[in-house]
């Protein structure tokens, strides 16, 4: 191991333009509490602090390399236009004479000398354009765009598809393990906040949380286990929020993952995803945070999992507040230390939200293809909120036609009679299982057969659970139009072409009179009326829970 005195020289050097292989007009040194960087020209250079931290070890040289070598295999999984390659450092000489030199893929001749150190080799990118900034100005003109929550909502599924699973049994996704990293998080908290009198509230707050974490663990610790038998426990990114993602080069990209601890990375997908949802939902954007949930669970189809969401996103508000814990105990008197404080509160009320018990309801959109059901659904689950299931992607799951949208199903067997009713199952019991957890869901089909659609009503009915149809009407010609227009696109989802829509046209049912006590008829000719309808809904909703 490197002196500290060794050490210090060595950031001094790597402050030498003359030390790397490529074209250095500036280098800017920028200091972490485990890392330093070096932004050097078009690249970056990251080294490893020699420290042991109990969580992670970079405390000697063969572990540093270890640990740079796994942060570019796991990190270009998702970010491989950032990644490049482990560079080498070397000492050539002795005391004053001494040069350090920087050995990449740049370098094909090894130079000789002591390896002092190795480190994460990196293209640079605008930091301006990482996305927790460009949220923050996204009133003041900045290039945020909505749109990219749909791009990483399909990148993360697939990304969670593709990497690899912890056996059953594995060491991984024990329950008794995420309880001890859970309450870790209250315990240190209340350690750094012991005895300081302003932070009364915080130590209340922080009790009930820890105590309600206990008692939803128990509840759930059938799920967690029956999850690490199926394959749910995966090598995620593990640390997935906004700070720690960037838009470049025409596209959304996930850098700065876990590589120094194993059990901080494979963890249950849904640990992975409640990230990015608490995240969203600190920073003021539910519609955003929602709009990437539905949009994940659609390609994966991992809509179980939402039973373990609030335990995660309460244990990620709770990470993010003990590091706001710390960062006020690091700070003397002063404004960043009591906006380290207001930090904190506010991660432990938002904790303490996904906390409070819920219920859901059902709502249906019932039409004709082309009517517009998808297009209200979106705005619907954002503002509501609530989870979105469509006919178009579970009945190409059921047959296992999704996801992809590339190229046109087999029409016929998929409308057949019996898909339809295999489908519908399917959406009655996912519907049934999501209000189980307390969340409202969208329910986006046709709903054109009467005697269907009364059954479909009356089991939710007759559970007393919250129950509501909106039923979009359009003229015949203008569905046709919109239907036409929807296939030469070939951009949705779904195979209904205009033959589809004839068939439906002849056999609709009208609603009957004993189904107008849940209906809400929409005239979606023209443009529909987002708030009026969402307040319309909550309102309902509200009153038949009361």
């Amino acid at each position: 191991m490197l002196s500290s005195w060794k050490r210090e020289r060595l950031i001094q050097e790597l402050l030498n333009l003359e030390v790397y292989p490529h074209a250095v007009d500036k280098v800017q040194h920028i200091e972490t509490h485990i890392s330093h960087i070096f932004l050097a020209g078009e690249y970056a250079y990251k080294i490893k602090k020699a420290l042991n931290l109990g969580f992670l070890d970079f405390s000697t040289l063969e572990k540093r390399k270890q640990f740079c070598e796994e942060e570019i295999r796991l990190n270009s999984r998702l970010a491989e236009s950032i990644y490049i390659s482990v560079a080498t450092i070397v000492c050539r000489g002795e005391g004053e004479e001494s040069v350090v030199l920087v050995n990449s893929d740049e370098n094909t001749e090894v130079e000789k000398g002591e390896v002092v150190e190795y480190a994460v080799r990196m293209h640079r990118f605008p930091h301006n354009m990482e996305l927790d900034r460009l949220l923050e100005e996204s009133g003041s003109g900045s290039h945020w765009r909505d749109e990219w929550i749909d791009e990483m909502a399909l990148q993360i599924a697939a990304f969670h598809e593709e990497i690899a699973f912890a056996p059953p049994h594995s060491e991984y996704g024990n329950s008794s393990e995420i309880i001890s990293s859970v309450l870790e998080n209250f315990e240190q908290i209340d350690q750094l906040t012991y005895s300081q009198e302003s932070f009364k509230g915080v130590a209340t707050l922080s009790a009930k949380l820890h105590q309600w974490s206990i008692s939803e663990w128990r509840r759930v610790t059938a799920v967690m286990e029956r999850r690490q038998q199926a394959g749910d426990i995966r090598e995620c990114h593990g640390d997935m929020h906004l700070a720690n993602m960037v838009y470049w080069k025409g596209k959304v990209q996930i850098f700065d993952g876990i590589e120094f601890s194993p059990s901080l990375r494979w963890i249950d997908r849904v640990s992975e995803i409640a990230f990015l949802v608490m995240d969203l939902e600190s920073r003021g954007r539910e519609d955003l945070a929602w709009r990437f949930l539905n949009g994940y669970l659609s390609w994966s189809g991992d809509y179980a999992g939402l039973e373990l969401l609030n335990f995660y996103c309460t244990y990620r508000a709770a990470v993010r507040g003990k590091v706001a814990a710390i960062r006020h105990a690091q700070m003397e008197s002063s404004p960043e230390q009591k906006s380290a404080k207001k930090e904190l509160v506010r991660y432990l009320e938002l904790a303490e939200h996904y906390t409070k018990q819920k219920i859901g309801g059902v709502i249906v959109m019932q039409g004709l293809s082309g009517s517009g059901k998808s297009t209200l659904a979106k705005p619907l689950v954002e503002q509501l909120p609530a989870i979105w299931i469509r006919s178009d992607v579970e009945r190409k799951r059921l047959f296992g036609e999704f996801p992809g949208i590339d190229e046109p199903s087999m029409v016929g067997d998929l409308y057949s009679r019996e898909a339809g009713i295999a489908t519908y199952q399917r959406l009655q019991q996912l519907s049934e299982m999501i209000v189980g957890f307390g969340m409202s869901v969208i329910v986006d089909a046709t709903f054109l057969h009467g005697g269907g659609r009364r059954a479909f009503a009356s089991f939710f009915q007759d559970k007393n659970i919250s129950f509501l149809m909106l039923a979009l009407n359009v003229e015949s010609d203008e569905l046709r139009r919109r239907v036409l227009r929807r296939t030469e696109r070939g951009d949705d989802i779904s195979d209904a072409d205009l033959e589809v829509l004839e068939r439906q046209l002849g056999s609709a049912e009208p609603i009957a009179e004993s189904e107008e006590c849940y209906t809400l008829y929409i005239d979606a000719n023209n443009e529909i009326d987002i708030e009026k309808t969402v307040l319309y809904c909550q309102n309902y909703l509200k009153t038949s829970i009361e």
